[in-house]
């Protein structure tokens, strides 16, 4: 492709790949220097547009040289040129001014100029000319403000308006229904854009914030230190015995998990144990797995994880097998403890198996499961309910009770977790089998504020668990033994089963006192039993928590000081609840707030007003069971 242009008179003819050259050349010579031209110019696209040069010297003459139309680039320059070699050859052909034919051969879209040079003829080249003027733009219309208001209201509400209310729209407004097609169209584009620059905006700004975060994290990786030696680790690739030890010790660590356990038996006449152990899970085969236990208190060199235990596990666990119409559960454990701790009335029980050993275990785990089993199936709904229990409401009650339990069994063996104090030489006139403590709560949830005193003591009585239990949970004899009854019988409210034995349940009992005052308080009672024993746990409540915690409330923090029984068998023949023993060995267990105030000392009065009250329910209970025996 060639290029032509023409400066300050000076006609250049540039070929590609090819030097140019400039010659100041007279009027004659410039229209040589175009002639020779001629094949470095390509034709047009379409031939009927030209330029025709006449004979500059004697006049124009329409069977010119014809020239394809916009070969030459326009420039008033070159225009300027052509028109002064005709003036000075004084020629009769008609060369437009420069400006005139700008204007004639405007483009529409290009934006540049084509120069048109016509000969002396008959003028048909002017006329096409003018046929190729573009038409000038319709003027824009803007809406007016108006319009435009009465537009966004109806985008508001519908993005893609159907004819139907387009054409209303366009009546309404006095605009064209296809002006009202164009703007919802440009609307809807105006606000995808509007959401993908917001996007756009978005992304940037996560992708700033991780290019922070890498540049921290290669700053860290530079800064690398050993956590064995402290000096700069060095990264380097792992043999391939180095990586599989890592992988089974990643896989150890998933099986292997060290924990601490308190053994208790629920008695002020057996101490805590508290276990170090490992515990190891795998599944033998499909549909078996085994959960071993062993203590590591022995091994342990860390001062800080030595725990000084009375009691070790050996060996001990469980195997879980698969059955079609459930899971068989064998237990085995085996336990090291000095029998010279333990109390002479807990020493059968202890070699029997059923406080710490397997029978206790298998018990517990057998209970819960029917328990978790019941609440799960349609046989959880209320019974004897007087009113509609939601479902969150009984949850709630579940919780509550759940709580109470777990404080009544801390309060009574000075768990770890609780924040009770030994009081060992603060009994005053109760007996050495008597265990007292004491805690003092501020702002605690779940617990009123003050001095809390725990007083628990056990006795041993001839009668058999399941009648002594039979007993105790009858809401009928209640006032036998209960100061909270008033002489009167209880009234059950609600209760909630638990359990495929009769005594596994969450009630709610109420006394029928013509008291307003003792009629807001009520009686929340849990009861359980198994072949390990039994136990009998209450605690008053005001009736506004109750109510808020049957609506599906929040029962953290509804107030507790739980009381109760805990039934064990008595003898080496231990069979439980429904089984023939020599007895029954009751421990009872008393919270009770002496104080409201958290700073204030505990006084010898306290505790023996406590015991005294212990003392009178034991003896209330021995003579409604016709107990000889003191």
């Amino acid at each position: 492709m060639a290029n032509a242009a023409c400066v300050g008179g000076s006609f250049l003819g540039v070929e590609k790949g090819k030097p140019a050259t400039v010659s100041n050349l007279g009027a004659p010579a410039v229209l040589l220097l175009v002639l020779a031209c001629l094949p470095l110019v390509l034709p047009s696209s379409d031939p009927k547009q030209g330029m025709s040069f006449g004979d500059l010297d004697g006049g124009g003459s329409a069977a010119g040289l014809q020239y394809p139309y916009g070969a030459f680039a326009s420039s008033p320059v070159l225009s300027l040129t052509v028109v002064d070699a005709r003036r000075r050859r004084g020629g009769g052909g008609n060369a437009k001014d420069a400006s005139e034919a700008e204007n004639e051969g405007q483009s529409m879209m290009s934006g540049h100029l084509d120069v048109v040079l016509s000969g002396g003829g008959d003028g048909e080249d002017g006329e096409a000319a003018n046929q190729r003027k573009p038409k000038r733009k319709k003027p824009y219309n803007r809406h007016t403000p108006r319009q435009i208001e009465q537009l966004e209201a109806m985008f508001k509400e519908f993005h893609h308006p159907d004819e139907k209310q387009r054409a209303q729209l366009s009546r309404q407004l006095g605009l064209d229904p296809r002006q009202v097609k164009f703007w919802f169209q440009n609307r809807r584009t105006h606000l995808k854009n509007q959401l993908e620059r917001q996007e756009n905006a978005r992304l940037k700004h996560e992708n700033d914030k991780l290019r922070v975060e890498n540049l921290s994290i290669r700053e860290a990786i530079r800064d690398l230190v050993c956590s064995c030696c402290g000096g700069p680790a060095v990264l380097g690739e792992l043999s391939p015995e180095e990586h599989q030890l890592r992988l089974e010790n990643a896989r150890l660590r998933d099986e292997l998990a060290r924990m601490q356990a308190e053994l208790q038996m629920l008695s002020p006449l057996v101490p805590i144990r508290e276990v170090t152990f490992l515990r190891f899970c795998k599944q033998l085969a499909e549909g078996a797995w085994a959960v071993v236990d062993v203590s590591i208190d022995g091994l342990q060199t860390d001062q800080c994880l030595a725990t000084n235990t009375k009691c070790r596990r050996l060996p001990s666990g469980c195997v879980l097998q698969d059955t079609p119409n459930g899971c068989k559960v064998t237990w085995v454990e085996h336990a090291e403890y000095p029998e010279a701790s333990v109390h002479q009335l807990y020493q059968p029980l202890m070699r029997s198996g059923l406080a710490l050993g397997a029978g206790r275990w298998l018990a517990t785990l057998q209970r819960q499961c029917e328990c978790l089993a019941i609440l799960m199936s349609s046989l959880a709904a209320p019974e004897h309910d007087s009113a509609a229990v939601s479902l969150e409401g009984k949850w709630s009650l579940l919780k509550l009770a759940r709580r109470m339990m777990e404080n009544f069994c801390a309060g009574m063996g000075a768990s770890s977790s609780r924040e009770w104090s030994m009081l060992d030489g603060f009994t005053g006139s109760t007996g050495k089998d008597v265990r007292v403590m004491v805690q003092n709560s501020v702002d605690e949830p779940g617990v009123p504020p003050g001095v809390v005193l725990s007083v628990a003591t056990a006795v041993w009585l001839p009668v058999t668990p399941e009648r002594l239990f039979n007993f105790l949970r009858d809401e009928e004899l209640r006032a036998e033994w209960d100061i909270l009854s008033n002489g009167g019988p209880m009234q059950q409210v609600l209760r909630i089963t638990k359990g495929q034995l009769d005594g596994n349940s969450v009630a709610l009992l109420r006394a029928d006192h013509t008291d307003s005052h003792l009629n807001s308080i009520l009686i929340l009672q849990e009861t359980c039993s198994d072949r390990s024993g039994a136990m009998v746990v209450y605690a008053p409540v005001d009736f506004p928590a109750m109510q808020l915690v049957l609506g599906g409330g929040d029962s953290k923090n509804v107030a507790l000081l739980p009381s109760g029984f805990v039934i064990l068998p008595a003898g080496s023949s231990a069979g439980g609840v429904g089984h023939k023993s020599p007895g029954s060995l009751l421990t009872v267990a008393f919270q009770i707030l002496v104080n409201s105030q958290p700073t204030a000392k505990l006084t010898v009065e306290s505790v023996d007003t406590v015991y005294s009250l212990i003392s009178c329910t034991i003896e209330k209970i021995k003579a409604a069971l016709h107990c000889d025996v003191c």
